[in-house]
């Protein structure tokens, strides 16, 4: 069916979107009916002893948020304080190819794909100072609360 939707006319779309949706409380009611015979069996294995698994994580691509915990755990670093760190000891500014390079150097684990544009992104935050297009240094308190830490 998939295949004919596009060369269907707006009256054909709206009868099949009414058809699917007549087939709507049929499914509703089968689902209950099958969730009420789920909690059935739930409650025979638990008086059994027993605990009843839970269905299995859908496998996919993780969440952005994960990747970043997941990258800051495998480098005990966050990406702001590896950068830090990495301006830390310059004299005076690096360009943000460079500061790529050093973080990976200094044992960052990304699976970014666009790890440049992740670095220029965090670059733009409190703690970094823009000396031209692309070059950048630690803001001038930074160096000093970062040697506190």
């Amino acid at each position: 069916m998939a295949r004919q939707i596009p060369r269907m006319t707006v009256a054909q779309l709206r009868a099949e979107i009414a058809r699917r949706q007549m087939g709507l409380p049929k499914l509703q009611k089968r689902r209950a009916k099958l969730l009420r015979a789920i909690g059935a069996l739930d409650r025979q294995i638990a008086a059994f002893g027993g605990q009843a698994e839970r269905p299995a994580k859908r496998k996919g691509r993780p969440a952005k948020a994960a990747k970043a915990a997941k990258a800051a755990a495998s480098s005990g670093k966050s990406l702001g304080q590896s950068i830090k760190d990495v301006l830390g000891g310059s004299r005076g500014g690096m360009r943000v190819k460079n500061i790529v390079a050093a973080v990976l150097r200094a044992g960052y684990k990304t699976a970014a794909k666009d790890f440049y544009n992740m670095v220029a992104a965090a670059l733009r935050g409190d703690g970094f100072k823009r000396l031209g297009r692309g070059v950048y240094k630690l803001k001038a308190g930074k160096a000093a609360a970062k040697g506190g830490k």
